[in-house]
């Protein structure tokens, strides 16, 4: 594309280059816990790497998903991971939900890896990249706004509520007026499953927004919460009174919300969660990656 201005005193011809994320180690772009990376597959066979820096021994999780945006939804994504050199590692193309694709590792060292994305078949579109850790076993998760522990759509988190008044803080990144489902249920395949689940929701300087005890199936915990601003709020999973356990904390993006008597909840297509509640309900998805409730 170019540009050209004109006055009585000269003209110039100015030429905008757009460049493509380089798919080697030269990559500038990175990987940021929590956070959707957005991007897009523009030709067949292309690849965008991303810097991830990891920890020896700590576990990792890395989805990408097919996403409506300047383009069509990446056809049949694919992920590659990379060491530090370069050197392919592990590679996935359909371990996520539908055709999105997972990455699930470990690192074998502390340093600079890379992840590639790419189309399988050298399919294009666009497509968002998210990564997070999962907590190191019998590590404890802080109760407060200096947890490093990290909660994100499409990956569920298990712990422990070990102890009385155990609350354990997860930072979430949010996007103003979006609105998200958080579950807190217990664990059926833990040691010791958490009897009755307590959820919590405080903002980023740690002062409680909504909470939640039974909301959810059985005694099950589930809030629905809308953003007043970009940035980032604490999820807390907890119990009440002395119960003890495992649980498993989920959040997703939130489509419709039902009542307890008979309603119709229609998706948008981009992976909605409806929840009808009570009722004979009529729940339509439109998408590939909904989750439907009622």
């Amino acid at each position: 594309m170019s540009v050209y201005a004109h006055s009585t005193f000269f003209t110039a011809s100015i030429s905008l280059v757009f460049l493509d994320t380089p798919a080697d180690i030269s990559t500038p772009l990175s990987i940021s816990f929590n956070s959707n990376q957005l991007d897009a597959i523009e030709t067949a066979g292309d690849a965008d790497w991303y810097a991830i820096d990891v920890v020896i021994g700590h576990e990792y999780v890395v989805d990408l998903m097919a996403v409506a945006g300047d383009f069509d939804p990446l056809g049949n994504p694919e992920l590659t991971l990379y060491d530090g050199s370069g050197n392919r590692v592990a590679g996935d193309r359909d371990s996520g939900t539908g055709n999105d694709a997972r990455l699930v590792f470990t690192a074998t060292e502390t340093a600079t890896w890379y992840v590639g994305a790419s189309g399988e078949a050298d399919t294009t579109g666009s497509h968002s990249l998210e990564a997070s850790e999962t907590p190191l076993p019998g590590s404890d998760i802080p109760g407060d706004v200096g947890s490093t522990a990290y909660l994100t759509t499409l990956a569920k988190v298990t712990g422990t509520i070990d102890q009385f008044d155990d609350q354990d803080w997860y930072r979430f990144e949010v996007i103003q007026n979006q609105q998200y489902l958080f579950e807190l249920k217990r664990d059926r395949d833990g040691v010791s499953p958490l009897r009755d689940p307590f959820l919590f929701l405080y903002d980023a300087n740690g002062n409680p927004i909504d909470q939640d005890d039974d909301s959810g199936p059985g005694f099950n915990s589930q809030l629905n919460y809308t953003a007043t601003e970009d940035g980032f709020v604490f999820v807390a999973a907890g119990s009440f009174a002395e119960n003890l356990g495992d649980y498993r904390l989920f959040a997703s993006l939130a489509g419709a919300v039902g009542t307890n008597g008979r309603d119709t909840l229609e998706g948008d297509g981009n992976g909605n969660t409806l929840l009808g509640f009570q009722g004979r309900d009529l729940l339509i998805g439109l998408g590939v990656r909904d989750t439907l409730d009622g």
